[in-house]
């Protein structure tokens, strides 16, 4: 075993730890603002269900054009 941590602390293996620590930041990055962009769509929702324009009511409101776009069906 000891072999096999002094193998890992070699300098051919640092280029490695140093790949894996940048994905690791990158992931944790992309963790945190994925959480970010949770809580703004949660008040988002909030804010448009508070104003009565969820689901049903914003699909009657709607302007065909408008919502055949939004369907994808221009």
């Amino acid at each position: 075993m000891q072999e096999f941590h002094q193998k890992l602390l070699k300098p051919e293996f640092d280029s490695l730890k140093g790949e894996l620590a940048d994905r690791d930041g990158r992931l944790t990055e992309i963790g945190d603002r994925l959480q970010d962009l949770s809580k703004i769509l949660g008040q988002l929702e909030d804010a448009l269900s508070a104003s009565g324009l969820d689901g049903s009511a914003a699909e009657k409101e709607i302007d065909p054009e408008l919502k055949a776009v939004i369907e994808g069906n221009p």
